[in-house]
């Protein structure tokens, strides 16, 4: 699965913003970030490319405004070509996923009502006739009345977004799933008053409707626009859950430490403890195991239902605007802070899981975990494989069963040539001294186990 992503940024004016995107992005395994309105020249993005372990496609102006760009995941970078871009506001790039050619087209378009029309017939000429198209970015445009607060003027730049996508047999898959629904995606608090419209969009052949998992709009604090993003599936293959990894952050939980500390202690009073220390201190491994899971999968279900209480105070606001209803703007700034703490939040959670130190809120730092992040997951899936008679297996009942055989006669008992065996040890002139051989044959002691936790 791709996940596609669009997100004005309101200018990366300095490294800690830019740092800051990064985890949230690596957070949230965004695999295509297109950015608009960088405000950056090209040696900033050139500079700051190391901190992001991806790769990085650019379009920078002569103005040092406008400026768009592509964040490619780790995931993705051996499989993305840049084609073109031009003018700060445009840049094409083609994905290759599942035996697929995908076209992505960032565009930010000018605010000006006849430089967005001349912008938008040029940009024609330049996106790709295909029929694996994706086309987003910040358009400046409100496309129906349920878009804005306030009055919705069809005129000439309303008429050439549209025109546009009947061009090229492309649609706007949120409001295609959501025909009724009002959703922003750009506020701004001005003279005291909230006001705000949904300007940025994610449009999409109609031949990749099927493949279409969730489209939505995720509000930040990061920006005055939301993120868009696309989830869109173009594979069948069957993925397990995956490798578990320790959240080190729970060692700073008390309740959790408890937790773990009280299962020890009432485990010491298996007689296994005495009689097979080996065998105890495997079960208790697998109980600190699956109470850490149990515990952080019940933890972040509390976190995330929290953060979505506040999405849903800030739309809340959000729709009291939008009807001319009475709302608090202090409040609306309030609940923004909200935001903020928790995606800070989540920064340090990317920091710690990647070993390295770093402020959020400062430069101190040459080198930034986010080089140490890893996307795994999707590189890890085994999509075909070639058995020993050269047939290619695709199905994932089949690449299982492959997969068992080969171990399973790999690791089975074979007859040894003695022969050979003596024949290898007269090459061997340094041997293990006696004393070793017998320290490596004892069994582990407890103070051996327990000397291996401090």
């Amino acid at each position: 699965m791709v996940q596609c992503v669009s997100i004005n940024v309101n200018g990366l004016l300095d490294v800690a913003k830019f740092t800051k995107l990064c985890a949230i992005c690596s957070e949230n395994r965004y695999d295509i970030v297109a950015l608009q309105e960088t405000f950056r020249k090209p040696d900033f993005i050139v500079e700051n490319k190391k901190h992001w372990n991806g790769e990085i496609f650019f379009s920078c102006s002569d103005t040092n405004r406008q400026g768009v760009a592509f964040l490619v995941s780790p995931k993705y970078k051996n499989y993305v070509t840049e084609i073109k871009g031009f003018d700060g506001r445009f840049i094409y790039i083609q994905l290759e996923v599942d035996n697929k050619i995908i076209d992505i087209v960032n565009v930010y378009c000018p605010n000006v009502v006849n430089e967005k029309d001349l912008f938008l017939k040029k940009i024609n000429d330049n996106i790709p006739r295909s029929d694996d198209l994706i086309l987003l970015g910040d358009f400046n445009q409100s496309l129906s009345p349920l878009d804005r607060v306030g009055k919705h003027f069809e005129d000439k730049a309303f008429k050439s977004p549209n025109n546009l996508l009947d061009s090229f047999n492309i649609y706007d898959v949120w409001r295609a799933r959501f025909p009724t629904s009002r959703e922003f995606s750009w506020r701004r608090v001005i003279e005291n008053k909230l006001v705000q419209s949904r300007i940025d969009y994610i449009f999409i052949s109609k031949m990749f409707t099927s493949f279409v998992k969730n489209v939505y709009y995720k509000h930040t604090a990061f920006t005055d626009h939301s993120f868009v993003v696309l989830n869109i599936d173009f594979s069948l293959i069957e993925r397990g859950p995956g490798v578990w990894i320790f959240n080190n952050m729970l060692l700073d939980d008390e309740v959790y430490v408890e937790k773990i500390n009280n299962l020890i202690i009432n485990e010491k009073s298996c007689r296994l403890y005495n009689e097979a220390p080996l065998i105890w201190i495997d079960n208790v491994k697998y109980r600190i195991k699956r109470e850490t899971q149990v515990y952080a999968t019940d933890k972040k279900c509390r976190e995330k239902a929290e953060y979505f209480k506040i999405q849903n105070k800030f739309e809340k606001i959000s729709n009291l605007a939008a009807n001319n209803l009475k709302y608090d703007t202090n409040e609306y700034e309030e609940i923004k802070s909200k935001m903020k703490d928790f995606e800070d939040k989540i920064c340090k959670g990317a920091i710690l899981r990647s070993k390295a130190y770093w402020d959020v809120e400062g430069d101190k730092n040459s080198k930034y975990f986010l080089q140490l992040e890893k996307y795994r997951q999707e590189n890890n899936a085994i999509k075909e494989l070639e058995n020993d008679q050269g047939k290619l297996l695709t199905k994932s009942n089949d690449v299982l069963d492959e997969i068992q055989d080969y171990y399973k006669n790999l690791y089975s008992c074979t007859n040894i040539d003695e022969s050979k065996m003596k024949e290898i040890s007269n090459f061997l002139t340094n041997k293990v001294s006696e004393d070793d051989v017998n320290f490596c044959d004892s069994d582990i002691t407890l103070e051996e186990i327990f000397k291996s936790f401090t």
